[in-house]
């Protein structure tokens, strides 16, 4: 009994062991490089009416990917969430330069499209009250019950 529970520990540390190796090979292709990060972090923000945030025909075309990422952070800006939520700025860069490159090269599902989705949430929200319009839809609805 007692072999037979070296063992099973001994199999266990094994696969702990090489659990962390995939973990950290893992990590080390989801999140962005430092020097991606430090290059866009040291770029200034441009501001949300020169990018067109607000309005319906925004166009990425127009923007290079990393005016995208730019406009990503303008963005969390706007929103006002670095602050309410203690975000520095490094981190905001990092984390979405980290979603991009998790994004594949795929004609359809990409980075441009989670962009675009994005900025017509951002719009929405922003624009015409969205979260406000959902609030007074939602308080005359009553449910009834399952039959």
């Amino acid at each position: 009994m007692g072999i037979h529970n070296t063992r099973q520990y001994e199999n266990v540390v094994r696969l702990t062991a090489k659990q962390n190796v995939a973990f950290e090979v893992l990590s080390y292709h989801v999140i962005a490089p430092e020097d991606d990060c430090q290059r866009i972090a040291q770029i200034g923000v441009p501001e949300a009416n020169k990018l067109r945030l607000y309005s319906w025909e925004f166009n990425d075309m127009l923007l290079t990917d990393d005016e995208t990422v730019l406009s990503s952070v303008r963005m969390f800006i706007e929103l006002d969430l670095p602050r309410k939520f203690r975000i520095s700025h490094d981190v905001i860069c990092r984390w979405v330069l980290s979603v991009k490159k998790n994004y594949r090269p795929v004609i359809y599902h990409n980075w441009r499209h989670a962009f675009n989705v994005a900025q017509t949430m951002f719009s929405m929200l922003t624009v015409i009250d969205f979260h406000l319009f959902c609030l007074r839809k939602t308080k005359n609805i009553r449910f009834r019950p399952v039959e």
